[in-house]
């Protein structure tokens, strides 16, 4: 959202903030994928999502066993001005 000028017309200004605002609210509610760092992966949160069944993709914390066992075994890929590309699908 953006600051509106001290110029406008506030009516008019207004209506236009709000029409942006709803329009924003209503594209992040049709949104399939919370995106979200690793500070999204905690127990309780996870728990919170999958309650309301909605779908994520998120970057695993590496401080857990699990995901550095997967790095480790994960191929190598160069290309695309990356030196490594990691990912692993989790069921």
């Amino acid at each position: 959202m953006k600051p509106s000028s001290g110029n406008s017309n506030d009516m008019e200004g207004f209506k236009q903030i709000v029409k942006s605002h709803i329009h924003s609210l209503k594209a992040a509610q049709a949104s399939r994928y919370l995106v979200a760092d690793a500070a999204l992966y905690v127990k309780e949160t996870l728990a919170e999502l999958h309650k309301l069944a909605q779908l994520f993709i998120t970057r695993v914390p590496q401080t857990l066993t699990d995901a550095n066992d997967l790095i480790k075994q994960a191929p190598t890929f160069v290309g695309a001005g990356q030196d490594r590309l990691l990912f692993a699908a989790v069921n």
